[in-house]
């Protein structure tokens, strides 16, 4: 699935080697590292009340503390925003621990009280070793 959205967009990368590489679609990832996951949301007008939600890859668990505000759920994690206009950031760990090929469903924003205004981000491959 490839990233989608209007007024509002959500953009989600992934580095590697202490947050210096960013990991693309496939490349490998060794077993046992720590991934960043950075997270960019935007909105083109103002929003009152939109969620956040990201999905953690299957052979891959939450590594260290939440960003303050997320609570998480069986396969990811998620944030509520009071408001959003313009652009927000969003960084958290993971940790690969399972050998194989795992798929990230893409990350979903949407707008609690505009039920068709929403946006998602491109989905992710990646195989760790």
């Amino acid at each position: 699935m490839v990233a989608d959205g209007g007024d509002l967009s959500v953009v989600r990368r992934y580095h590697g080697n202490g947050g210096k590489d960013t990991i693309a679609a496939g490349e490998l990832v060794a077993r046992e590292e720590v991934v960043n996951v950075h997270l960019t949301v935007t909105s083109n007008r103002s929003i009152d009340q939109a969620i956040l939600t990201d999905f953690i890859p299957a052979g891959f668990e939450l590594h260290g503390d939440l960003p303050e505000g997320w609570t998480t759920f069986p396969g990811g994690l998620r944030v509520s925003l009071p408001t959003l206009e313009g652009e927000e950031a969003f960084h958290y760990k993971i940790r690969a621990v399972s050998e194989g090929k795992f798929h990230a469903l893409p990350a979903r924003l949407q707008a609690v009280h505009l039920g068709r205004l929403d946006a998602n981000s491109d989905e992710m491959v990646f195989l760790v070793r």
